[in-house]
């Protein structure tokens, strides 16, 4: 704000210059406080001179000024300075003939005095207090009736306000700025997109007025990250010049440079990540961050199909120090980097580039190689053979997989290979791996896979040859996979279904029901008996399908593991939704609901408690994820630290705000298909 034209020094020359000495007129005023101009005019004596009448008004107009100087906040500076400004109109009203009545009309500056100063600076506090007000009626309260798309969508405007809501209770700075980006990310992704432009603007003044330079610059590059996720690009950019360090300024070009990729401006996104490169390689930062960020840029070159980029990024890793011995790169960072190059491998072999892949394939076993512990080292080793399988160089990665001299490595390879070739739809290249790697219960666990697969792409003779190859199979190592075989048999039914065959598929069902009801442990039976409901309903066996959900509920209940009965609880509840059993599914959701308190492991139930409010919502039900809310928030804000509640209350306000974009969806009826994730993974 700038400096007003009126100060102490300069209060005292305008008094001195209308005539009316210092003293006297304070000697006046006196040290009363300050009332309604309306009252003070009211119960002032007014002198019978016109021109002492009015500098007494201007006297008065002054102190207020003065008063207005030192006020704490700009709503009691407002105030004064309006009385100040009524004391001047009071004048030329009700004095018109007094010489400071002439200068007021005249515009005229009374010694260091100008009106125009006063308006100016209340125009600017108004001005200050309008947007500000704006941002604390979207954003402290978020009331619904104050965003038009609200009285369009009701339910998801609710959640946001208690996303919002949320976001105010917690406790540490730093957590609420990122945790209102996060929401604000959300809103504009459903077409909120002023409101998150006003939320983003309250979260960077926030960070500007509550944290210092270090914590400030983390909150914008958060800032940054999420407008960058919400697709307000030009948004983020101007916020990424306000960042202070080239290594935070890499990170949030980074960002940049994915939502590029994803808004299909390829050069622009090839730009950016390029600068975040740059910058990142020349920046004062540790090595195993510098290595951690670099791989990470890889990683999203790579999944915006620009592998010779990935590559290229990947290559500067080579000329870092990063040997475990001399700084922290631990497992976890070499099984990142493996998975990288994993993919890299296969975005340039879908590219064409089979010269890049198969070198992208090489490195990345050699990444593989680097992690110490056994376990972690053969499962990042099958993950690069999957995705290999995947990626259509199968032949390179059955060599690769008996190359491998340990033979639980070996085992878990081959296991990968199965994985990778069903996901292509190489059923018989499945089958022989499957026989070669394994025997017994685990052979027959995998041709029961198998037999799903080609359920699920129409063979049906196939699917049946191979169920006959893992009966036989189990029955000569009197082996059991009973709630797999009649979830293999509804699959087969609802393939004969499809194909027209009615009553092969009715009675496919009956059998595995049939078998469903002697799986022991109520989890498999469960499990088993769901699926085959899915299938009726898919069928179009409505009564049945109904019956077999209550069915599975039934053996759900009696699950011991609370999570795993919440799990299979939500799981039935879905289901019933999408068939639409609308009573039964809320039901269902009520009763999981009911079981989340029992779940011990407080991450477990956490994570409980938003997968079943992220399928509720998804399902339209608003009380029900409104109330499942409610009752976490109610557990996160006892007996716990601020920063604990800090986050605890930043991931519930996220999953609010996801909720309420899940419930948009719904009422559209037109919900975003789901990612389907690596089957490597």
């Amino acid at each position: 704000m700038t400096e007003p034209a009126w100060r102490s020094r300069a209060v005292r020359v305008l008094l001195s210059s209308i005539g009316v000495p210092l003293v006297l007129a304070l000697a006046q005023i006196g040290p009363e406080p300050v009332r309604p101009a309306s009252v003070a005019y009211a119960q002032a004596a007014r002198p019978s001179d016109p021109d002492e009448a009015a500098n007494l008004l201007f006297v008065k107009a002054v102190q207020l000024v003065e008063q207005a100087e030192a006020a704490a906040d700009p709503g009691s500076r407002l105030a004064l300075l309006q009385q100040a400004q009524a004391n001047l109109d009071r004048i030329v009203q009700d004095y018109p003939g007094s010489h400071l009545a002439v200068l007021i009309i005249a515009g005229v500056p009374i010694g260091l005095f100008h009106r125009r100063d006063l308006s100016d600076e209340i125009a600017e506090i108004e001005a200050e207090a309008e947007a500000e007000a704006e941002i604390v009626r979207a954003y402290t309260g978020f009331d619904p009736n104050s965003e038009p798309w609200c009285e369009e969508h009701p339910d998801p405007c609710a959640l946001f306000a208690d996303a919002i809501a949320t976001v105010n209770g917690i406790p540490r700075d730093r957590h609420r700025v990122v945790a209102l980006s996060s929401v604000a990310s959300i809103q504009s992704t459903v077409g909120l997109t002023e409101a998150a432009r006003r939320a983003f603007t309250h979260a960077a003044r926030m960070a500007d007025e509550t944290l210092g330079d270090g914590a400030r610059g983390s909150a914008y590059m958060g800032i940054v990250e999420h407008q960058s996720a919400g697709g307000l690009i030009a948004d983020a950019q101007a916020m990424a010049a306000a960042i202070d360090g080239e290594f935070r300024y890499a990170k949030a070009l980074r960002y940049i440079a994915v939502a590029l990729a994803m808004a299909g401006r390829t050069d622009e996104a090839r730009l950016a990540f390029a600068d975040a490169v740059d910058i990142a390689l020349r920046a004062s930062v540790r090595e195993e961050r510098r290595f951690r960020f670099l791989t990470d840029v890889a990683a999203d070159q790579a999944n915006a199909m620009l592998a010779q980029d990935a590559a290229e990024t990947l290559s500067h890793l080579a000329l870092l120090p990063i040997d475990p011995s001399t700084i922290d790169v631990v497992d976890l960072d070499f099984a990142s980097h493996t998975e990288t190059w994993a993919q890299i491998g296969r975005t340039a072999a879908e590219g064409g580039r089979l010269d890049l892949a198969q070198q992208a394939f090489a490195d990345a076993f050699a990444s593989a190689r680097r992690i110490e512990n056994e376990h972690s080292r053969g499962y990042a080793f099958g993950q690069v053979i999957c995705v290999q399988v995947v990626a259509g160089l199968g032949a390179d990665a059955l060599s690769i997989a008996e190359s491998i001299a340990d033979e639980d490595l070996r085992r878990s390879a081959r296991h990968a290979i199965v994985r990778g070739q069903l996901d292509a739809g190489l059923f018989d290249q499945a089958l022989g791996t499957a026989r070669m790697a394994f025997e017994g219960r685990s052979l027959a666990y995998h041709l029961m896979q198998i037999a799903r697969a080609q359920a699920e792409t129409g063979l049906i003779d196939d699917a049946l040859e191979t169920v006959a190859e893992a009966d036989a199979l189990s029955a000569a190592h009197d082996v059991d996979v009973g709630w797999l075989r009649a979830v293999v048999m509804s699959d087969i039914g609802r393939a004969e279904m499809a194909a027209g065959m009615t009553d092969l598929a009715q009675q496919r069902l009956s059998e595995a029901i049939i078998i469903a009801r002697e799986v022991e442990g109520p989890h498999d039976a469960a499990q088993a008996l769901y699926v085959i409901a899915k299938a009726e309903a898919a069928m179009g066996f409505a009564e049945l399908a109904q019956a077999r959900f209550d069915e599975a509920a039934a053996m759900a209940r009696r699950i011991e593991d609370a999570d795993d009965a919440v799990v299979m609880l939500r799981l039935i509840a879905s289901a019933e939704d999408a068939a639409g059993f609308i009573e039964h599914a809320r039901g269902r959701f009520v009763e999981a609901g009911e079981r989340l308190p029992s779940i011990e492991n407080e991450v477990l139930r956490q994570l409980a408690y938003y997968r079943v409010a992220s399928e509720a919502a998804e399902a339209g039900y608003t009380d029900i994820v409104q109330r499942l809310f409610t009752d976490i928030l109610e557990v996160a804000g006892h007996g716990r630290n601020d920063t604990d509640r800090s986050f605890d209350f930043s991931r519930i306000a996220g999953q609010q705000a996801r909720a309420a974009a899940a419930l948009l969806e719904a009422e559209q009826g037109s919900p975003e298909p789901r990612i389907e994730g690596n089957p490597c993974l």
